[in-house]
């Protein structure tokens, strides 16, 4: 299989995007706890008190929270099915691994 340039690289970025996926989906859900404890256990921003904003926002951070544990994507599917291509074909793991090695991954 003769991957290009591109195709290599994305092969080899995959975990890290992966771990950046639920690094942002943790940060947005502490974030949004974060903003729920300071409206109503401290009283800052007194005006997001006053309707369900915050409530809707720590709720919809969780379901994305959970979907990104959870979900099944049909990218992720597609994607691991090249890499079991690609991890039997020792060109491309050449190509793989020389992409990783010149980059610095």
């Amino acid at each position: 299989m003769k991957l290009s340039d591109k195709e290599a690289k994305l092969i080899s970025q995959l975990t890290t995007r992966r771990k950046h996926r639920k690094w942002d989906a943790w940060l947005s859900f502490v974030l949004a706890v974060g903003l729920l404890v300071a409206v109503e256990g401290y009283g800052l921003l007194p005006s997001l008190g006053e309707f369900p904003f915050t409530g809707m926002a720590v709720g919809a951070t969780f379901a994305y929270l959970i979907h990104v544990y959870f979900a099944v994507r049909p990218d992720d599917k597609l994607i691991d099915l090249l890499q079991r291509y690609v991890n039997r074909d020792p060109e491309a793991i050449a190509k793989v691994a020389g992409v990783t090695t010149i980059d610095g991954c």
